[in-house]
């Protein structure tokens, strides 16, 4: 099960510091996601437009940093299990489904959470 959560809905433009709406609904997904026994992946995306300005020296660095983001804030809200996250900057950005480029760019701009298929069950 992967869950694309669209990048601009939890964070501003070039930052990893996650919107007080964002941090809120993760809580409550995290709280859920703690019931599951299942691993949790978190991979961040990019678009391939460069990083100006900010933080940030690159898209990997950027899609590193707010997949630990939310990965932090899953353990925050009770997932207790390890968290695998990584980032890969606009690696993935041709592997997205043909669409007009304004809404290819929006896509390419997400964190997805993963939820890894195991034997397990309900905690």
């Amino acid at each position: 099960l992967v869950l694309a959560l669209p990048g601009d809905l939890l964070f501003e433009a070039g930052r990893a510091v996650m919107t007080d709406r964002a941090r809120a609904a993760l809580f409550r997904l995290g709280g859920a996601l703690s019931t599951v026994a299942n691993q949790l992946g978190v991979n961040g995306h990019s678009d391939p437009s460069p990083v100006t300005g900010g933080d940030y020296a690159s898209n990997w660095e950027l899609s590193t940093a707010r997949a630990a983001a939310v990965a932090n804030q899953l353990r925050a809200a009770g997932y207790a299990d390890p968290i695998v996250a990584f980032g890969y900057s606009d690696s993935r950005y041709d592997q997205l489904p043909p669409m007009p480029p304004a809404q290819r760019q929006l896509m390419g701009r997400r964190v997805d959470i993963v939820v890894f298929p195991t034997s397990g069950g309900l905690r």
